[in-house]
């Protein structure tokens, strides 16, 4: 593999603490940062947790320590209700790629490796393509588009929380609206989208509440932005504007 000279450096040498050379331009900082995976702050201390998947790694779990036994308090969930385990007998490969397969080629083997920001693509697309279910897929997608979110700080390769709130419309992709909404209302995905993470009424702040998320929703996510007239066309002015 072909390695950042500056991690690999870092990486050889067992060092935590890169000095950047005062003769060196700002500008090769600003080039080659986008290589190095961003921890923290100097002088911050982070939870091993909180660290990107990229560095949560055996290793570095021992080497600071945090290789620690799951106490008698802590379990596992999945992620969306009714999800189920992994078969391992069915192998990680899928049959929808997000580029040509003269790029990634078929293995042989049940694993294939793939980039871990591109999962979700491979998973929506291979289920959504080829599962029985093709009206609730379509609907689910349709709803999917209406109460839009984006990744926001760096949060797109936390492929749990995406698959979990993209579940949210295959469950009720024929039910009713409200389901929708207040699933939708409680993800961590919508909350940091629409910034009301945190939010707090006036009464207990003291300072207005972020009201981001309630004009979507009475804007976007139903009437959109024309007034319309009962008959569902937009209310237009004398000259049809």
């Amino acid at each position: 593999n072909n390695f950042f000279p500056i991690t690999q450096h870092f990486a050889e040498r067992g060092k935590v603490n890169i000095n950047f050379p005062g003769s060196h331009p700002i500008s090769r900082w600003d080039t080659g940062r986008r290589q190095l995976t961003y921890i923290g702050v100097y002088g911050e201390t982070i939870d091993f947790k909180d660290l990107s998947d990229s560095v949560q790694s055996t290793q570095m779990a021992e080497y600071v320590g945090a290789d620690g036994e799951l106490g008698a308090e802590t379990f596992e969930v999945c992620g969306s209700p009714d999800e189920v385990g992994n078969d391992p007998a069915m192998g990680s490969r899928y049959v929808q790629y997000l580029e040509s397969p003269q790029e990634y080629p078929h293995f042989t083997g049940y694993d294939q490796n793939k980039e871990y920001n591109e999962q979700g693509g491979m998973v929506h697309n291979s289920i959504a393509l080829k599962a029985p279910d093709q009206l609730r897929q379509r609907m689910a997608w349709a709803l999917s588009q209406i109460y839009v979110a984006a990744p926001t700080d760096g949060q797109s390769g936390e492929l749990e929380e995406w698959v979990t709130y993209y579940d949210i419309f295959v469950r009720h992709a024929f039910g009713n609206l409200l389901d929708v909404l207040r699933e939708v209302s409680y993800s961590p995905i919508m909350g940091r989208y629409l910034t009301y993470v945190g939010s707090a009424s006036f009464a207990s702040s003291g300072s207005t509440a972020d009201e981001n998320y309630a004009r979507e929703i009475m804007q976007l996510f139903s009437i959109g932005l024309w007034e319309l007239g009962l008959d569902g066309t937009a209310e237009t002015d004398a000259t049809g504007e």
